[in-house]
C-alpha cells in the first residue's frame, strides 16, 4: 500500500523480505526493476538515501513503481526510476 507519505508492505509467500516494512516516501532515493530467478519479471527494488536496499516480490510491479513515482512528484521529492 503506498500513502502520501509511506509505503507500507506485506510480504507473501514468494517473497524476499519475510516481515513487512514500513518505508518513508522521502527516504527513498531509487527503484529499480529487477527479475527473480534470472528470468521472472516480478522483482523491485528500492535504494534508499541512507544506502540500504529492499528487494521485493511483487504483482503488477509497473504500477506499483508508476505509483511510487507520481506520490513522490505530487510531494515534489525526486526519485530515480531505473528500467531495463
Amino acid at each position: 500500500m503506498i500513502t502520501s507519505e509511506r509505503l507500507y508492505f506485506q510480504p507473501h509467500s514468494l517473497n524476499i523480505q519475510t516481515q513487512p516494512l514500513e518505508l518513508n516516501l522521502k527516504d527513498i532515493a531509487a527503484v529499480e526493476k529487477r527479475n527473480t530467478l534470472f528470468v521472472i519479471p516480478n522483482g523491485m527494488k528500492i535504494k534508499m538515501h541512507n544506502g540500504q536496499e529492499h528487494k521485493f516480490v511483487v504483482w503488477k510491479r509497473a504500477e506499483i513503481i508508476g505509483m511510487i513515482q507520481d506520490t513522490k512528484m505530487k510531494q515534489k521529492m525526486t526519485v530515480i526510476i531505473k528500467t531495463r
